[in-house]
């Protein structure tokens, strides 16, 4: 791996909806809610800091059109990729009746020349969202879904209104079911939201006394609480979404000209590597223990997954021991064969499916592994072709390009460690064979200046003989190396990136490894 993937940029981008549905996101009390003035009525622009350094801005809005609101977000950034800038921007829309119920919903995201697009009507009590990845003309759609709304849940309007409600007096609570589909689908997101105490704020140039309000958004992968500055009115005046190894993202109270410049764009990929000090050789390494651990204040080692290769014990709070070992590809080679979909579990059937990132149904997709394949019906001997095939023809790509779909891979052949993992799950599963995609740490000899370190990584898993196999396509490994250290293991729910952000985000730039033995 010659340079760090996008995956941490992406991560990032998962998690930046949880900022557009921060509580506050929008002022101000005095507007009357059952009858706000037709146009637009709400028009606020914040700063947005990473760490200490100024990283782009946002801005949102409420225009009443007849009975109708409109609310819209802008969020718009750069990060730094070793002096490379990396432009991200995400622009959500809600179409809600005055009195908060949503009708239908846009989500527009793009990571330097890549965008996806998400968008949802919603009808009796039904929501049905159609998705897209690629830009223009080359957007390829995914098939639309339908699930029921999840009810009572509320939107940007809707959450305006419910905040208006409450007393900004240290102590009130209120619970709230809200509806982001960036992050869930099928499901709301439950969010407590807590007012406290008054406080001082730094706002420009300047501090001002604000009222303190925390949510806490409750997920599958755990809580997170994020904490906003209002002032009297409820007017936004800071929104703090904390990265206790990076520093917090924040978002600073501003007017319009201010908040669009002077930003350039911080670094956020060297303080997420992990130095180990420790030479290891990747092709004569059969197994190695690591001891992993979290430093500093934050959240507790997340609970690392069980795979073929790596499996932990003196589990505690903040460490874990992990043992990683290559798996016995000389018994795969002998005995695995094609499963049909009957003799596969229920749970790993899915991982057959398409998704909208490994999109193994498009037809592209579907030439390019019957190419790759050349004709091979065994298993084993068919991975190591995908594999192959997959490493051979993705060619290197510029550090502007963003996370894209297989069916893009399939098309462009260039990508990181993320493009080779989508392509070459997607080209499993179009031969019938279940594959996934794994987030992790992996060891790079050399890395930005730096000697004997651990990088975020994306690579493939694939399921034969009734276990999951590590392959690596980015590497040129069908056979893993144990520097593959997982972090997460993704679904094949389109909320997996999300639920990934949620889990990894908090310990980026905390984590800890020590070689303790290799074999």
């Amino acid at each position: 791996m010659k340079r760090m993937p996008y995956l941490l940029a992406w991560l990032l981008i998962a998690a930046l909806p949880a900022l557009a549905i921060g509580p506050a996101a929008r002022g101000s009390r005095a507007i009357d809610v059952d009858n706000p003035p037709q146009g637009t009525f709400v028009d606020d622009w914040m700063e947005i800091y990473l760490g200490d350094s100024k990283a782009g801005y946002a801005n949102s809005t409420f225009t009443r059109e007849g009975d109708e609101i409109i609310s819209r977000m802008l969020i718009s950034m750069s990060v730094g990729r070793e002096a490379v800038a990396v432009k991200v921007s995400v622009a959500t829309s809600s179409h809600e009746t005055l009195d908060g119920r949503v009708l239908a919903f846009d989500n527009i995201t793009n990571m330097s020349n890549f965008q996806t697009s998400l968008s949802g009507r919603v009808r009796d009590g039904k929501v049905t969202v159609t998705k897209s990845v690629g830009n223009g003309d080359a957007a390829i759609p995914a098939p639309p879904e339908t699930f029921d709304f999840p009810k009572g849940a509320l939107m940007s309007w809707g959450l305006f209104r419910k905040e208006r409600e409450l007393k900004l007096v240290e102590g009130t609570t209120a619970e709230v079911a809200i509806y982001e589909p960036a992050i869930k689908l099928d499901e709301a997101v439950k969010s407590s939201l807590t007012v406290g105490g008054r406080e001082r704020v730094q706002i420009g140039r300047k501090q001002v006394e604000a009222i303190r309000v925390e949510q806490t958004l409750a997920t599958d992968m755990g809580e997170f609480k994020m904490p906003s500055w209002v002032d009297e009115e409820w007017n936004p005046l800071a929104i703090e979404y904390p990265f206790p190894g990076i520093g917090a993202l924040r978002m600073i109270r501003s007017d319009r000209a201010t908040a669009m410049k002077d930003f350039t764009a911080p670094e956020f990929f060297q303080p997420t590597i992990v130095r180990v000090h420790k030479h290891i050789d990747r092709e004569a390494a059969r197994k190695i223990t690591y001891r992993i651990s979290v430093t500093g204040k934050g959240d507790d080692l997340p609970p690392l997954p069980t795979t073929g290769m790596q499996t932990s014990s003196n589990v505690e709070a903040r460490s874990a021991e992990l043992v990683v070992q290559r798996q016995d590809h000389a018994s795969l080679k002998a005995s695995a064969k094609i499963a049909s979909a009957d003799e596969l579990d229920a749970s790993v059937r899915p991982f057959l499916a398409p998704s909208l990132y490994i999109n193994c149904d498009d037809p592209a997709v579907i030439e390019m592994a019957k190419d790759a394949a050349a004709g091979e019906q065994e298993a084993y001997a068919l991975v190591d072709k995908l594999r192959r095939y997959v490493t051979r023809e993705i060619k290197e790509k510029g550090l502007d390009v963003g996370f894209a779909s297989a069916s893009e891979v399939c098309r462009e052949r260039k990508g990181d460690c993320s493009e080779h993992a989508v392509l070459l799950a997607a080209l499993a599963r179009a031969r019938g064979i279940p594959a996934r995609v794994v987030t992790g740490l992996v060891y790079v000899p050399t890395f930005a200046g730096h000697d004997d370190v651990f990088g975020f990584h994306m690579w493939t898993q694939v399921y034969l003989a009734g276990q999951w196999i590590d392959i690596d396509a980015a590497q040129r490994e069908t056979d893993c190396n144990p520097t593959h250290i997982a972090l997460a293991v993704l679904s094949n729910k389109e909320s997996s990136m999300s639920e990934a952000a949620f889990a990894l985000l908090p310990v980026i730039g905390r984590l800890k490894i020590e070689v303790l033995k290799i074999e």
